[in-house]
Protein backbone atom coordinates (compact mmCIF):
# COMPACT_ATOMS: atom_id res chain seq x y z
CA UNK A 1 0.00 0.00 0.00
CA UNK A 2 1.11 3.38 -0.94
CA UNK A 3 1.96 6.06 1.34
CA UNK A 4 -0.12 9.26 2.17
CA UNK A 5 1.38 12.12 1.02
CA UNK A 6 1.72 15.60 2.06
CA UNK A 7 3.17 19.30 0.65
CA UNK A 8 6.08 19.33 2.95
CA UNK A 9 9.53 20.20 3.36
CA UNK A 10 11.88 17.10 2.63
CA UNK A 11 15.16 18.30 0.97
CA UNK A 12 15.00 14.95 -0.84
CA UNK A 13 11.35 14.96 -1.63
CA UNK A 14 10.23 18.56 -1.51
CA UNK A 15 6.32 17.74 -1.81
CA UNK A 16 6.87 14.99 1.30
CA UNK A 17 6.18 15.47 4.78
CA UNK A 18 9.47 13.78 6.83
CA UNK A 19 10.91 11.45 8.10
CA UNK A 20 8.31 9.04 7.76
CA UNK A 21 7.87 9.30 3.63
CA UNK A 22 11.91 9.58 3.33
CA UNK A 23 12.43 6.35 5.69
CA UNK A 24 10.11 3.92 4.35
CA UNK A 25 11.29 5.52 0.58
CA UNK A 26 14.55 4.06 1.63
CA UNK A 27 13.34 0.92 3.61
CA UNK A 28 11.54 -0.02 0.28
CA UNK A 29 14.83 0.47 -1.39
CA UNK A 30 17.00 -1.06 0.40
CA UNK A 31 14.72 -4.11 1.10
CA UNK A 32 14.18 -4.45 -2.52
CA UNK A 33 17.59 -4.41 -3.21
CA UNK A 34 18.84 -7.18 -0.80
CA UNK A 35 16.64 -9.37 -2.44
CA UNK A 36 17.42 -9.77 -6.42
CA UNK A 37 13.60 -10.90 -7.18
CA UNK A 38 11.89 -8.12 -6.24
CA UNK A 39 13.93 -6.18 -8.96
CA UNK A 40 12.99 -5.49 -12.58
CA UNK A 41 16.31 -6.32 -13.80
CA UNK A 42 14.72 -6.55 -17.45
CA UNK A 43 12.90 -3.05 -17.31
CA UNK A 44 16.50 -1.54 -16.38
CA UNK A 45 18.46 -3.55 -19.14
CA UNK A 46 15.60 -1.86 -21.14
CA UNK A 47 16.11 1.58 -20.05
CA UNK A 48 20.11 1.70 -20.52
CA UNK A 49 19.22 0.69 -24.08
CA UNK A 50 16.67 3.82 -23.94
CA UNK A 51 19.35 5.88 -22.71
CA UNK A 52 21.25 5.52 -25.81
CA UNK A 53 18.59 5.43 -28.56
CA UNK A 54 15.54 7.51 -27.09
CA UNK A 55 16.65 9.19 -23.48
CA UNK A 56 13.56 11.28 -23.26
CA UNK A 57 11.65 8.28 -22.62
CA UNK A 58 13.36 7.56 -19.65
CA UNK A 59 12.44 10.79 -18.50
CA UNK A 60 9.08 9.87 -19.26
CA UNK A 61 8.90 7.31 -17.06
CA UNK A 62 10.08 9.56 -14.37
CA UNK A 63 6.78 11.68 -15.21
CA UNK A 64 5.07 8.26 -14.64
CA UNK A 65 6.74 7.72 -11.45
CA UNK A 66 5.21 11.44 -10.18
CA UNK A 67 2.08 10.92 -11.31
CA UNK A 68 1.43 7.99 -9.49
CA UNK A 69 3.67 7.77 -6.45
CA UNK A 70 4.45 11.79 -6.00
CA UNK A 71 7.91 11.68 -6.26
CA UNK A 72 10.34 11.11 -9.63
CA UNK A 73 13.25 8.97 -8.33
CA UNK A 74 13.68 5.31 -9.06
CA UNK A 75 12.55 3.37 -6.28
CA UNK A 76 14.28 0.15 -8.26
CA UNK A 77 17.31 -0.24 -7.21
CA UNK A 78 18.01 -2.94 -10.46
CA UNK A 79 18.85 -0.09 -12.41
CA UNK A 80 22.00 0.87 -9.93
CA UNK A 81 23.56 -2.71 -9.51
CA UNK A 82 23.28 -3.21 -13.33
CA UNK A 83 25.01 0.31 -13.60
CA UNK A 84 27.92 -0.68 -10.77
CA UNK A 85 28.52 -4.30 -12.31
CA UNK A 86 29.12 -2.53 -16.06
CA UNK A 87 31.41 0.06 -14.48
CA UNK A 88 33.27 -3.12 -12.54
CA UNK A 89 33.59 -5.29 -15.67
CA UNK A 90 35.01 -2.45 -17.83
CA UNK A 91 37.32 -2.17 -15.33
CA UNK A 92 38.16 -5.94 -15.24
CA UNK A 93 38.43 -5.46 -19.01
CA UNK A 94 40.72 -2.50 -18.51
CA UNK A 95 42.95 -4.92 -15.85
CA UNK A 96 43.30 -7.65 -18.13
CA UNK A 97 44.65 -5.60 -20.40
CA UNK A 98 47.03 -3.38 -18.19
CA UNK A 99 47.48 -4.77 -14.96
CA UNK A 100 50.96 -7.29 -14.49
CA UNK A 101 50.14 -8.68 -11.12
CA UNK A 102 47.25 -9.98 -9.02
CA UNK A 103 47.07 -6.71 -6.60
CA UNK A 104 46.94 -4.64 -9.60
CA UNK A 105 44.44 -6.66 -11.32
CA UNK A 106 41.90 -6.02 -8.24
CA UNK A 107 42.74 -2.23 -7.82
CA UNK A 108 42.64 -1.60 -11.58
CA UNK A 109 39.00 -3.60 -11.61
CA UNK A 110 37.42 -1.62 -8.67
CA UNK A 111 38.94 1.72 -9.81
CA UNK A 112 35.60 2.59 -12.00
CA UNK A 113 32.99 1.88 -9.83
CA UNK A 114 34.55 3.73 -7.46
CA UNK A 115 34.82 6.42 -9.18
CA UNK A 116 31.74 6.40 -9.88
CA UNK A 117 30.72 6.34 -5.91
CA UNK A 118 33.14 9.22 -5.52
CA UNK A 119 31.21 10.96 -8.50
CA UNK A 120 27.98 10.60 -7.00
CA UNK A 121 29.21 12.63 -3.99
CA UNK A 122 29.53 15.67 -5.52
CA UNK A 123 28.07 15.99 -8.89
CA UNK A 124 23.73 15.16 -7.72
CA UNK A 125 24.39 18.08 -4.87
CA UNK A 126 26.17 20.71 -7.09
CA UNK A 127 23.17 19.86 -9.33
CA UNK A 128 20.80 19.79 -6.48
CA UNK A 129 22.08 23.28 -4.64
CA UNK A 130 22.31 24.58 -9.06
CA UNK A 131 18.74 23.82 -9.42
CA UNK A 132 17.48 25.53 -5.88
CA UNK A 133 19.59 28.86 -6.33
CA UNK A 134 18.42 29.15 -10.14
CA UNK A 135 16.06 31.63 -11.36
CA UNK A 136 13.02 30.59 -11.33
CA UNK A 137 11.34 29.73 -14.86
CA UNK A 138 9.08 32.49 -16.54
CA UNK A 139 5.41 32.14 -16.69
CA UNK A 140 5.47 31.66 -20.47
CA UNK A 141 7.66 28.93 -20.22
CA UNK A 142 5.71 27.26 -18.10
CA UNK A 143 2.42 27.47 -19.73
CA UNK A 144 4.02 26.76 -22.99
CA UNK A 145 5.50 23.43 -21.57
CA UNK A 146 2.23 22.99 -20.13
CA UNK A 147 0.24 23.27 -22.90
CA UNK A 148 3.12 20.87 -25.25
CA UNK A 149 2.76 17.73 -22.34
CA UNK A 150 -1.16 18.16 -22.77
CA UNK A 151 -1.09 17.67 -26.52
CA UNK A 152 1.26 14.80 -26.51
CA UNK A 153 -0.81 13.20 -23.47
CA UNK A 154 2.25 13.32 -21.35
CA UNK A 155 0.68 16.47 -18.85
CA UNK A 156 2.80 16.68 -15.50
CA UNK A 157 0.80 19.06 -13.37
CA UNK A 158 4.09 22.18 -11.49
CA UNK A 159 4.07 21.78 -7.80
CA UNK A 160 3.57 25.56 -8.03
CA UNK A 161 3.94 28.91 -10.49
CA UNK A 162 7.15 29.11 -10.39
CA UNK A 163 7.89 25.10 -11.55
CA UNK A 164 8.43 21.64 -9.88
CA UNK A 165 11.22 21.92 -7.13
CA UNK A 166 14.28 19.51 -7.72
CA UNK A 167 14.40 16.16 -5.69
CA UNK A 168 17.91 15.44 -4.58
CA UNK A 169 17.07 11.81 -5.29
CA UNK A 170 16.31 12.63 -8.52
CA UNK A 171 19.21 14.43 -9.16
CA UNK A 172 21.35 11.12 -8.36
CA UNK A 173 19.40 9.20 -11.20
CA UNK A 174 20.35 11.94 -13.79
CA UNK A 175 23.84 11.26 -12.42
CA UNK A 176 23.61 7.63 -12.66
CA UNK A 177 22.24 7.70 -16.27
CA UNK A 178 24.40 10.45 -17.50
CA UNK A 179 27.48 8.06 -16.14
CA UNK A 180 26.51 5.17 -18.15
CA UNK A 181 26.57 7.27 -21.26
CA UNK A 182 30.61 8.30 -20.00
CA UNK A 183 30.95 4.80 -19.06
CA UNK A 184 29.89 3.66 -23.37
CA UNK A 185 31.82 6.59 -24.61
CA UNK A 186 34.46 7.45 -22.45
CA UNK A 187 35.94 4.41 -21.38
CA UNK A 188 34.52 1.30 -23.68
CA UNK A 189 34.84 2.86 -26.80
CA UNK A 190 38.14 4.24 -26.08
CA UNK A 191 39.57 1.04 -24.98
CA UNK A 192 38.34 -0.83 -28.04
CA UNK A 193 39.78 2.00 -30.59
CA UNK A 194 42.56 1.80 -28.28
CA UNK A 195 44.90 -0.54 -30.37
CA UNK A 196 44.13 1.70 -33.31
CA UNK A 197 44.93 4.39 -32.74
CA UNK A 198 48.46 2.95 -31.10
CA UNK A 199 48.76 2.72 -35.36
CA UNK A 200 48.31 5.80 -35.90
CA UNK A 201 50.78 8.88 -36.18
CA UNK A 202 51.03 10.31 -32.41
CA UNK A 203 49.55 13.85 -34.10
CA UNK A 204 46.50 11.86 -35.21
CA UNK A 205 46.50 9.61 -32.37
CA UNK A 206 46.03 12.65 -29.79
CA UNK A 207 43.50 14.16 -32.03
CA UNK A 208 40.94 11.20 -32.14
CA UNK A 209 42.00 10.02 -28.54
CA UNK A 210 40.86 13.44 -26.70
CA UNK A 211 37.92 13.75 -28.91
CA UNK A 212 36.48 10.08 -28.25
CA UNK A 213 37.08 11.85 -24.20
CA UNK A 214 35.14 15.22 -25.62
CA UNK A 215 32.40 12.94 -27.08
CA UNK A 216 32.28 11.06 -23.44
CA UNK A 217 31.56 14.13 -21.50
CA UNK A 218 29.93 15.88 -24.27
CA UNK A 219 27.22 12.84 -23.69
CA UNK A 220 26.88 13.41 -19.70
CA UNK A 221 26.30 16.86 -20.23
CA UNK A 222 23.69 16.21 -22.49
CA UNK A 223 21.96 13.61 -20.68
CA UNK A 224 21.99 15.79 -17.46
CA UNK A 225 20.31 18.78 -19.72
CA UNK A 226 17.73 16.79 -20.71
CA UNK A 227 16.94 15.14 -17.54
CA UNK A 228 16.14 18.20 -16.06
CA UNK A 229 15.06 20.59 -18.67
CA UNK A 230 12.46 18.11 -19.51
CA UNK A 231 10.74 17.75 -16.30
CA UNK A 232 10.58 21.37 -16.20
CA UNK A 233 13.12 21.95 -13.44
CA UNK A 234 15.89 24.34 -15.61
CA UNK A 235 14.39 26.97 -17.96
CA UNK A 236 18.29 26.24 -19.97
CA UNK A 237 20.05 23.95 -20.74
CA UNK A 238 23.17 25.82 -20.97
CA UNK A 239 24.70 25.62 -17.55
CA UNK A 240 24.90 21.92 -17.67
CA UNK A 241 27.09 22.16 -21.17
CA UNK A 242 29.60 24.58 -19.43
CA UNK A 243 31.66 21.91 -18.59
CA UNK A 244 32.23 20.15 -22.26
CA UNK A 245 32.94 23.78 -23.47
CA UNK A 246 35.53 24.42 -21.09
CA UNK A 247 36.64 20.55 -21.12
CA UNK A 248 36.65 20.93 -25.43
CA UNK A 249 38.95 23.94 -24.76
CA UNK A 250 41.13 21.94 -22.42
CA UNK A 251 41.58 19.29 -25.27
CA UNK A 252 42.39 21.65 -27.72
CA UNK A 253 44.94 23.07 -26.04
CA UNK A 254 46.03 19.27 -24.72
CA UNK A 255 45.91 18.43 -28.25
CA UNK A 256 48.32 21.59 -29.89
CA UNK A 257 50.54 19.81 -27.09
CA UNK A 258 50.66 16.27 -27.90
CA UNK A 259 48.94 15.81 -24.10
CA UNK A 260 47.07 12.12 -25.22
CA UNK A 261 44.01 12.66 -22.30
CA UNK A 262 43.09 8.76 -23.02
CA UNK A 263 46.41 7.87 -21.96
CA UNK A 264 46.10 10.11 -18.51
CA UNK A 265 42.62 7.92 -18.30
CA UNK A 266 44.34 5.20 -17.86
CA UNK A 267 47.05 6.40 -16.08
CA UNK A 268 44.50 7.18 -13.31
CA UNK A 269 42.69 3.88 -13.69
CA UNK A 270 46.38 2.37 -12.92
CA UNK A 271 47.18 4.55 -10.08
CA UNK A 272 46.11 2.71 -7.20
CA UNK A 273 47.93 -0.27 -8.67
CA UNK A 274 51.09 1.84 -9.21
CA UNK A 275 51.12 3.01 -5.75
CA UNK A 276 50.81 -0.13 -4.36
CA UNK A 277 52.70 -2.20 -6.06
CA UNK A 278 54.93 0.10 -7.63
CA UNK A 279 54.94 0.96 -11.73
CA UNK A 280 55.22 -1.57 -14.36
CA UNK A 281 58.28 -0.56 -15.64
CA UNK A 282 60.27 -0.73 -12.33
CA UNK A 283 59.14 -4.38 -11.65
CA UNK A 284 61.18 -5.59 -14.76
CA UNK A 285 63.98 -3.77 -13.87
CA UNK A 286 63.70 -0.46 -16.40
CA UNK A 287 65.86 2.39 -15.03
CA UNK A 288 62.50 5.53 -14.35
CA UNK A 289 65.07 8.02 -16.64
CA UNK A 290 65.17 5.48 -19.30
CA UNK A 291 61.34 5.30 -19.13
CA UNK A 292 60.63 9.44 -19.01
CA UNK A 293 62.93 9.43 -22.15
CA UNK A 294 60.88 7.35 -24.20
CA UNK A 295 57.74 8.76 -22.63
CA UNK A 296 58.45 11.81 -23.65
CA UNK A 297 59.01 10.70 -27.14
CA UNK A 298 55.82 8.54 -27.51
CA UNK A 299 53.92 10.71 -26.21
CA UNK A 300 52.89 8.20 -22.89
CA UNK A 301 52.76 8.99 -19.41
CA UNK A 302 54.42 6.52 -17.61
CA UNK A 303 51.74 4.76 -15.98
CA UNK A 304 50.87 3.18 -19.33
CA UNK A 305 52.60 -0.11 -19.43
CA UNK A 306 52.69 -0.15 -23.53
CA UNK A 307 56.07 1.59 -22.93
CA UNK A 308 57.30 -1.15 -20.67
CA UNK A 309 56.51 -3.49 -23.13
CA UNK A 310 58.63 -2.04 -25.83
CA UNK A 311 61.56 -1.49 -23.40
CA UNK A 312 61.48 -4.83 -22.08
CA UNK A 313 61.79 -6.51 -25.50
CA UNK A 314 64.61 -3.85 -26.71
CA UNK A 315 66.27 -4.43 -23.72
CA UNK A 316 66.15 -7.93 -24.33
CA UNK A 317 67.56 -7.66 -27.96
Amino acid sequence: MLPTYHRGGCPCFPSLIPPATFMSFMSNFCHRLAHLSLMDLQFSLAQFSLLLFSPRKVYEFASIRKKQKNYYARDDPGFLLLLFFFFLVTGVVYALAFSHSAVGFLFTSLAPPVYLLLSALIFPFLHYVFLRCRPRPSHSRLRSSHSSRSREGRHLAPSSSAGPRPELLFCFDVHWNASFLYLVFGLILYLVLLPLLRLLPLTLEVLLANSVQVVGLTAYCYITALGYARLGFSDSSLPFFLPALLFLVVATVATVFSVNLGDILVSSLLYSQNQVAGPAVQVIGVQESTVRGANTTMGTPPGVPEVSVHLESTAGK
